[in-house]
């Protein structure tokens, strides 16, 4: 009976698991006192959330350096993580952040706190 119990969890868990994938979510990120309009993007599997968070505009040349060393700061990857922050050549905050334990479906709504 034991065994039948483990089978069934074993066999209905994946449908339990969440997947999908939203965005372009327009939200605002303050990182080194700068204000920045950020294009959010995510993928959801099961209970791991990539996000992907691009700055609409570039970043002011003279403050590239401050906000790059803040946002690595503030996206650091935890224990195992792969989080990244960089630069691009046309002055554009990208960076990745990866939610983990993430039970339900991921909305705009978990960006913007359900805020419009």
């Amino acid at each position: 009976m034991r065994i039948a119990a483990i089978l069934l969890c074993l066999w209905v868990s994946p449908a339990w698991a969440v997947e999908g994938s939203g965005g372009p979510v327009r939200t605002m990120f303050t990182v080194s006192n700068q204000t920045l309009d950020v294009e959010v993007t995510w993928l959801q599997t099961g209970g791991v959330v990539q996000l992907k968070i691009v700055s609409t505009e570039a970043v002011p040349e003279e403050k590239r350096t401050d906000v790059l060393q803040a946002a690595r700061q503030l996206l650091r990857a935890s224990a195992g993580g792969s989080n990244k922050v960089m630069i691009s050549d046309t002055g554009k905050l990208i960076g990745s952040y990866r939610l983990t334990g993430w039970t339900k479906p991921f909305s705009a709504n978990d960006l913007t706190l359900g805020a419009p």
